[in-house]
């Protein structure tokens, strides 16, 4: 028997020594026991039982008590006519609370945190991107400026796209007028949409495929082709159904601007098949002929329209570009490209088109890989130098955040350091029962951790953030990319500080993906959320098999979508654009019926049916199967852990119980030494106890440093009462001898209806089969074959 306490925890806070928890005087015997003079439990006589003991199989394992999920909670000395001292505890429910208690204190606490860490980088993120004023501006230069649903959706020519610059961009950037048309002064000029001040002008690039090598290698060797010669120019071989020449790397350097050609054999600017260089001195048309050379600032052909030329002269530029053809077969990219300055919402916003030229001739379609496409960026460029409450609540943010994720980062590597100077790396080795050697611990087992790679992944994450958006603060704030508005030039720093933001954005979608992953790392603790855990563990083997099985079907029809529709249908005009309108047409996303139908109306059915058939019905059923499969295994596991009740599983309501009676424990007594009072009670046998035997448990040193007493004991939180009915419940039955009835005189009245009477002869059997199993049991008893429950 365990001689005392070790290391208890007095309600003051100290750590008592194991001799100081042996009571001085003799405590109130437990059910004729009491502990002895070295602190240890004397043999406690089990009370005499009337009625057959209760028995056990010699070797059969005691389940533990599952901790109830939910519990009454009362102040002491409120509702109950008993003293605190002869209240009666349940200590196996005390003890489970009082083990369990630490988890939960610990598992909330890390979860709490863990949401506010990732409510906090959220709420950081918003304020930096200034979501509501990016959504505001961007909704209203795609609706009324670029006519994203209108005018852009028919640009699919060369001659469109004159039409919509000309007829669209044009008169919105640079309006002449006010809406009754009255002329605009010039301090008037340079608004769109009477808020949003130009910056600079209108920026329009074109990039050319231009072969400054001999045509490619035929399809036969030693053979051109017989066509070859209808084609005076060579075309690139391209990617996919894109027509790119790379301009070699030599020619795009600013000393040698003037070697890139216009088209092969052809100067920049050209003289055929119209002669651009008669232009430069044509005063009308300014610096116009510099369309038709490079410029390797803007990576290729460009024109910029600026705004201090005025609406007329600029429209007469784009008149201009249209009659000297500044567009051809060697065309491949176009770009629209301007910036807006919003004083109400101190915001710069960058917007770019791009048409992307196909070798049908046309445009590649609105919205496709490659094709006509509408990004506009909304920037602050001037952080922190705005509203000064939201600027330093900004900054406050930001430097809690960044302290927060270098804490964490320094958290992790010490916890690293630690199991590598404790553990080693590979961790001590255990040989189990099938001589099989393992290693617990070490290094290399805390790196291979799929939680550990998780929190890698989301630290280089963080810090990337952190880096990226240092170097945009640096960039936009430095003394050389300060913008002055108006400006009558085009501004490079505005399209660069786009090209940041977009990576920025890349990668805190990747984080806020891990963070969400990283919930489940703290959802461990507590069983019921644990379940999903478990769920994906137990699926994970089946999963990647079913995946595989998914994956082949779905390339599968991929193809076969492709060969049958690609031709006519843009959804599967190649093999990517396949599966993904494969993936919508699983999800009930996708494409009618009727579109098929109108390719192949014979094969449309056919596909229809076996893709809806063996993707939708089937494979996706199969995998619903899995999923609910796993969740079934997982949530039996748990419930086998609680002793078979389901009920018994702790949920989060019961849990905020226990952390509200456990936090309401104003003056209680510590836990530690109401833990080690409750276990010496229940290694007598006793399953319930007064609060008085409790106290009398607890020695009397610890009880006066601590100045326990019994309301102390009744207040912490742990303790689980028997309630006052269920209480006299038991002694009445304990008391009192029930006599069995003498049924036989009953049924000798012969008054009784015929169904009472069926159900009394009932209860006699059971009543005599009863008997024979008690003198059975007896009979067992005294073989030694079984023990009694008492012993």
């Amino acid at each position: 028997m365990e001689q005392g306490f070790h290391g208890v925890s007095t309600g003051s806070g100290r750590m008592e020594d194991a001799s100081n928890f042996v009571s001085t005087t003799a405590p109130a015997p437990v059910n004729g026991g009491g502990i002895d003079g070295n602190g240890g439990i004397d043999h406690v006589d089990a009370p005499e039982i009337s009625a057959a003991p209760a028995v056990e199989v010699q070797g059969a394992e005691q389940d533990k008590p599952p901790l109830p999920d939910g519990h009454s909670f009362a102040l002491p000395g409120f509702g109950h006519d008993k003293p605190a001292k002869d209240r009666i505890v349940d200590l196996a429910a005390t003890k489970a609370d009082l083990e369990r208690w630490p988890i939960i204190k610990k598992g909330y606490s890390d979860l709490f945190l863990w949401l506010v860490f990732f409510g906090l980088y959220c709420a950081v993120l918003m304020i930096q991107l200034r979501v509501s004023k990016t959504y505001a501006i961007d909704e209203a230069l795609r609706s009324q400026v670029v006519d994203e649903g209108g005018a852009l959706q028919d640009v699919s020519t060369l001659g469109d796209f004159f039409d919509y610059l000309d007829e669209t961009i044009r008169p919105a950037i640079f309006p002449p007028e006010w809406y009754n048309g009255e002329p605009l002064t010039t301090d008037e000029t340079g608004f769109v949409l009477y808020y949003n001040m130009l910056v600079g002008g209108l920026l329009v690039v074109q990039k050319r495929g231009i072969s400054t090598s001999p045509c490619r290698v035929p399809m036969y060797t030693g053979a051109n082709s017989s066509y070859q010669d209808f084609y005076e120019v060579c075309y690139p071989a391209g990617s996919g159904n894109y027509i790119w020449d790379d301009i070699p790397e030599a020619d795009r350097e600013p000393k040698n601007e003037n070697k890139v050609p216009w088209a092969p054999g052809v100067p920049a600017p050209p003289d055929r098949p119209v002669d651009v260089t008669a232009t430069k001195n044509d005063p009308a048309l300014g610096n116009f002929w510099t369309a038709f050379t490079y410029d390797s600032e803007y990576e290729g052909f460009a024109t910029f329209l600026a705004l201090a030329d005025g609406a007329k002269p600029n429209e007469a530029k784009i008149k201009a570009l249209k009659t000297y053809r500044w567009l051809d077969k060697h065309t491949r990219e176009i770009s629209i490209k301007f910036a807006l300055y919003n004083g109400m919402l101190q915001m710069f916003t960058f917007c770019v088109i791009d048409f992307g030229f196909d070798r049908t001739g046309t445009f590649i379609p609105y919205n496709r890989v490659g094709g006509t496409k509408v990004t506009i960026k909304t920037i602050d460029m001037e952080p922190y130098l705005g509203n000064k409450f939201v600027d330093r609540v900004q900054i406050a943010l930001e430097v809690i955040l960044v302290v927060w994720i270098f804490y964490q980062i320094s958290s992790f590597v010490r916890t690293g350091l630690e199991i590598l100077v404790r553990d080693g790396w590979k961790g001590k080795a255990e040989v189990d029962a099938l001589g099989v050697t393992r290693y617990i611990g070490g290094f290399k087992n805390f790196l291979s951790d799929k939680w550990t790679i998780v929190d890698l992944a989301n630290y280089g994450l963080f810090v990337y953030y952190i880096i990226m958006r240092v170097d945009l603060v640096r960039t936009i704030l430095h003394e050389d990319n300060i913008i002055q508005v108006p400006a009558n030039s085009y501004k490079p720093i505005l399209e660069k500080a786009k090209v940041m933001v977009e990576n920025q954005l890349l990668g805190n979608f990747f984080n806020i993906l891990l963070c969400l992953g990283r919930c489940f790392k703290f959802y461990r603790f507590q069983p019921r959320l644990a379940i999903i855990n478990k769920t994906m563990e137990a699926c994970f083997s089946d999963l990647y098999h079913f995946l595989l099985m998914f994956v082949t079907f779905l390339f599968g029809f991929g193809v076969m979508s492709n060969v049958l529709f690609g031709p006519q249908l843009p959804q599967f005009s190649n093999l990517s654009e396949s599966l993904m309108t494969g993936w919508m047409m699983m999800n009930g996303a996708g494409l009618a019926y009727h579109e098929l139908a109108y390719v192949d109306g014979s094969m449309a059915g056919v596909f229809f049916i076996a893709f809806m058939f063996l993707v939708f019905i089937i494979l996706l059923n199969v995998l619903l199967a899995i999923l609910v499969d796993s969740y079934a295994l997982a949530k039996d596991a748990t419930v086998d852990e609680y002793g078979g009740d389901e009920d018994a599983i702790p949920s989060i309501a019961g849990d905020f119980g226990t952390i509200i009676r456990h936090s309401l424990s104003f003056g209680a007594v510590s836990n530690t030494v109401l833990k080690q009072a409750v276990e010496h009670l229940l290694e007598t046998g006793e399953e319930q106890s007064s609060v008085d035997q409790i106290f009398q448990c607890i020695p009397e040193k610890v009880r006066n440093r601590s100045k326990i007493t019994h309301e102390k004991i009744l207040k912490n939180g742990g303790l689980h009462m028997v309630e006052e009915g269920e209480e006299e419940e038991e002694e009445r039955i304990e008391e009192l001898d029930l006599e069995e009835p003498d049924l036989n005189a009953i049924l000798a009245q012969g008054n009784l209806d015929p169904t009472v009477t069926e159900l009394l002869r009932k209860m006699d059997d059971l009543l005599l089969e009863n008997k024979q199993l008690q003198r059975r049991v007896d009979a067992e008893v005294k073989a030694g074959n079984i023990k009694a429950k008492n012993e």
